[in-house]
């Protein structure tokens, strides 16, 4: 299905297939960081699938597990996750999608500083990429700094990567 800028595919057998790792792998404690990490998958998952909701709702657990270890790495990649929702509703224009899009401006910046406690330069790309993304969109508008977060995120890429991460990049710096 393709709604604006997004497009979302149905993949019942991705679901399984995730599903059915994170049984093999979740079977530690709830803590576990495989536990965590499953949450994070299955929020992006449902996001790709176009249920929101639930996408929002997996983000969230996510971050909430990761928050009390303090594991940067996941609570930066959930808010991402959630900034990347409201942004779908706000593309959307779904009811209050001003609302969504300051919580998409805020997750945006909470990942962004998440992501600056770790060392990991890809979260640290993608989290500037979406918050560029969040300035550029249609109720902020502000393609000035969503131009700078675009630099910013090219900045944490390995020179001569040439994977998604880059290709997302170039596509999205071109578009603001």
């Amino acid at each position: 299905m393709r709604s604006g800028g997004w497009v979302r595919i149905a993949r019942p057998q991705g679901r399984l297939a995730i599903q059915g790792l994170c049984i093999h792998l979740g079977s530690g404690a709830p803590t576990d960081i495989n536990t965590k990490a499953c949450l994070l998958y299955t929020s992006y998952l449902h996001l790709d699938m176009g249920e929101l909701d639930t996408a929002a709702e997996e983000a969230k657990k996510g971050y909430a597990a990761a928050d009390p270890k303090q594991d940067f790495i996941l609570m930066a990649s959930s808010r991402k996750v959630q900034c990347m929702v409201e942004n779908a509703r706000v593309e959307e224009e779904v009811e209050g999608w001003a609302d969504h899009a300051v919580s998409a401006q805020d997750y945006a910046r909470d990942a962004v500083e998440l992501a600056g406690h770790t060392q990991d330069r890809r979260l640290l790309a993608t989290v500037y990429t979406w918050y560029g993304l969040t300035m550029s969109n249609a109720f902020f508008g502000d393609k000035e700094r969503a131009r700078e977060a675009m630099e910013k995120a090219a900045t944490y890429i390995e020179p001569g990567t040439r994977d998604y991460l880059w290709n997302c990049l170039l596509y999205t710096s071109r578009c603001v």
